[in-house]
C-alpha cells in the first residue's frame, strides 16, 4: 500500500475577498501552520473601502447615536477575514489600509500551495491546503477473492518498508466493494 493524507483531516484557507497576495509567509510544502498565525499580505481596495465604511461609521455613530450600522460594517469586515484585534486595531488608529494581513483560523501541514506572490486572486480563491498528518490513510489493493478477510472495521497491522520496526495497528475504514472491469484488484 501507501501512504496518503486522510482526507477527512485537510481544511482550506481561502481568500474571502478579491485582492492581490503581496506576500505569502508560508511558501514551503510540509511547513506547518497554526491558527492564529500570519499566514499572507493581501492588498485590497475593497477591504481598503470596506475599513474606510467602517471607520465612517464610527464617526456617524458618535455624533448621531445608534451601533446598528457599526455592527454592519463590522460583520462585513469580519466577514471578510479581519480578526476582532485588527478591528480593535483600526478602531484605535483609525486609519485603514490598502494591505492587509491575513491569519489563519486552522492549523495543519501545508500539502498545496496553488497561489504565488503577485497573483491575483477572486473570493474563494484557495491559498492553502492543509492536513492533519498525525492521522494517515494507507492506501491498499486487494485481490477480490481476499476482500472478505479484509472488510471495514477489522484491525491491520502495517509494517513500512523503511521502516520495518515501527509497525503500528490500524482500522479498515473503507472497502471498495465495486468490482472494476479489467480487474481483479478492489482498493482498501
Amino acid at each position: 500500500g501507501v501512504f496518503a493524507v486522510n482526507q477527512n483531516k485537510t481544511e482550506q484557507i481561502s481568500s474571502r475577498i478579491n485582492g492581490r497576495i503581496d506576500k505569502l509567509y508560508h511558501k514551503i510544502v510540509g511547513e506547518e501552520i497554526k491558527a492564529g498565525e500570519p499566514v499572507y499580505d493581501l492588498y485590497s481596495l475593497d477591504l481598503y473601502l470596506a475599513q474606510e465604511e467602517y471607520l465612517i461609521a464610527i464617526e456617524q455613530a458618535e455624533l448621531l447615536g445608534g451601533k446598528n450600522i457599526i455592527s454592519a460594517s463590522k460583520n462585513k469586515l469580519l466577514l471578510w477575514g479581519l480578526s476582532e484585534k485588527q478591528i480593535a486595531q483600526l478602531e484605535k488608529s483609525r486609519e485603514a489600509k490598502i494591505t492587509t494581513t491575513i491569519y489563519s483560523t486552522v492549523s495543519g501541514t501545508i500539502v498545496e500551495i496553488p497561489q504565488k506572490e503577485g497573483d491575483i486572486v477572486a473570493e474563494g480563491a484557495k491559498i492553502y491546503k492543509l492536513a492533519d498528518l498525525n492521522t494517515l490513510w494507507v492506501e491498499t489493493q486487494v485481490y477480490a477473492n481476499e476482500i472478505g478477510l479484509l472488510g471495514e472495521g477489522k484491525k491491520v497491522e502495517v509494517v513500512p518498508d523503511a521502516f520495518s520496526e515501527e509497525a503500528t495497528e490500524g482500522i479498515i475504514v473503507f472497502a471498495n466493494p465495486e468490482l472494476q472491469m479489467q480487474s481483479k484488484i478492489n482498493l482498501v
